[in-house]
């Protein structure tokens, strides 16, 4: 047997003549790394606390604010930390949830860059 042969049988599967690599322990890492804080968007850090600000004001958990968003408890968490690059969608679901107008809320960003 060549050694290019056992060199393939080795990192992965031969297929009806497509090869199919293996991946590497180090690459099965599923979890995906969040950016630190320093190099996420200052809008989307704005955008986050301005949520939690106001909905802490409204007395509401993040899983209660996330249900009556319509909007998953973990994905609020993300967007409070500003993990989230938020679809217009949502943005006005929170909104609407918040009470507020939109230019209303958006003034908390006016300072944001």
């Amino acid at each position: 047997m060549s050694n290019i042969y056992r060199e393939i049988i080795s990192r992965g599967a031969l297929c009806r003549g497509n090869l199919f690599l293996r991946k590497k322990s180090w690459d099965m890492d599923t979890k995906k790394q969040k950016a630190p804080a320093e190099e996420r968007a200052p809008v989307l850090l704005a955008f986050g606390q301005a949520v939690r600000r106001r909905r802490k004001e409204l007395g509401f958990s993040q899983e209660a604010f996330g249900d009556a968003c319509g909007l998953d408890r973990s994905y609020m968490g993300g967007i409070e930390r500003g993990e989230h690059n938020v679809a217009l969608i949502n943005i006005m679901k929170i909104i609407a949830t918040l009470g507020v107008s939109p230019s209303e809320f958006f003034s908390d960003l006016d300072d944001a860059d």
